[in-house]
């Protein structure tokens, strides 16, 4: 607070107001600056689910359709272990789409096991992987049929 010194006693009084309804509008200011910057600097960013997207293809790099594509923890897929305990769930699967790509979105980072199969006339062609996924990050997965014959 400023004051000033001089022979009005008026003039005097009626500085220090003006000074004090300044320096309340300045700290005002700065408060809500302080707490405008903190909310921004600790904004929360949610993170996102691990992804995974499986490919299947032959063994000239082609897409395979309509493969099937089985996520699971543990040995085999008759395996104890869940990939998604609240759900209860011990495995899960899908068909790959035209271009022999499935998506899969899981609960927890974790390491699983894919089998894919399909069978072509009277033969059957498989391929294995393992899945490494982690939060916020989409694992990414090429699986190479081959005949089991």
């Amino acid at each position: 607070m400023r004051f000033t010194f001089g022979l009005n006693k008026k003039k005097l009084i009626l500085n220090y107001k003006v000074n004090k309804k300044y320096n309340m509008k300045f700290y005002w200011l700065a408060l809500i600056s302080i707490f405008t910057m903190i909310f921004f600097s600790v904004s929360c960013k949610k993170e996102e689910s691990p992804k995974a997207i499986v490919k299947v293809v032959n063994a000239q790099n082609y897409g395979i359709k309509d493969a099937l594509v089985i996520v699971f923890a543990g040995d085999s897929v008759n395996s104890e272990f869940y990939i998604d305990p609240k759900l209860n769930k011990k495995i899960d699967s899908a068909f790959t789409n035209a271009s022999g790509e499935a998506e899969f979105e899981f609960a927890n980072e974790s390491v699983l096991q894919v089998l894919a199969t399909k069978q072509i006339g009277s033969s059957m062609y498989s391929g294995e992987a393992v899945l490494y996924l982690k939060k916020d990050k989409i694992e990414e997965k090429i699986i190479v049929l081959t005949n089991e014959n």
